[in-house]
């Protein structure tokens, strides 16, 4: 018997097993035809598994990514917070009288103010810094809207100081209205930024 009648042998006996032993879904397919749907079985959840792995540290990735946003956004947002608070301070102490150095403060939007250049400066500084991080994150932290609404409240400021006279309680009224634009805005880019869910934040909120 030669070489090719063995082989048909082999695989006659071998078709013959399958008829008996067999997995019906398999019976009637070629031996390569066989290989292949088994190698497809075993592929197909292991490229599933993989796929998830993936898109897993990638959520992962983009999470610690807008964490990080958010830090930029709320550093800057307080740096701001901060100035403006001071100018509004000062203006509570011209209303009382107990600066009257002070009188006529301009508005916390950086607009040129008698108190004192350097805070201007800063001041304008930092609103140019959150401009331009809203251009940059707003989107994601959802934040521009807000940022908006701040901005007009920073041209209303500005052209308050236009007027000839301007008492300190309609400069404060404007200022804590800023303020609390302000501190809306910096609550957005907690939430936004997912800072809200983080255990290590300082003022992370009950989930």
């Amino acid at each position: 018997m030669n070489l090719k009648s063995r082989l048909g042998a082999i695989r006659r006996r071998h078709r013959a097993s399958e008829r008996a032993t067999g997995d019906p879904m398999l019976l009637g397919l070629r031996m390569r035809t066989q290989a292949w749907v088994v190698a497809l079985v075993l592929l197909l959840p292991s490229a599933y598994l993989g796929f998830a792995f993936y898109r897993l540290q990638q959520d992962n990735i983009d999470f610690a990514q807008k964490e990080r946003a958010g830090i930029a956004y709320l550093r800057s947002s307080l740096d701001l917070f901060r100035l403006t608070q001071d100018r509004r301070y000062a203006l509570v102490e011209t209303q009382s009288g107990s600066a009257s150095s002070t009188t006529g403060v301009a508005a916390s939007a950086g607009v040129t103010q008698p108190v004192s250049r350097a805070q201007v400066d800063a001041i304008t500084s930092a609103f140019a810094r959150l401009a331009e991080l809203d251009m940059t994150h707003g989107e994601a932290l959802l934040t521009t809207p807000l940022f908006d609404q701040l901005r007009s409240q920073r041209d209303k400021l500005t052209a308050l100081t236009e007027k000839t006279e301007v008492s300190p309680a309609e400069q404060l009224e404007m200022h804590t209205r800023y303020i609390n634009l302000l501190r809306n805005l910096m609550v957005q880019a907690v939430d936004g930024s997912n800072l809200t869910l983080d255990p290590s934040f300082d003022s992370n909120s009950l989930v």
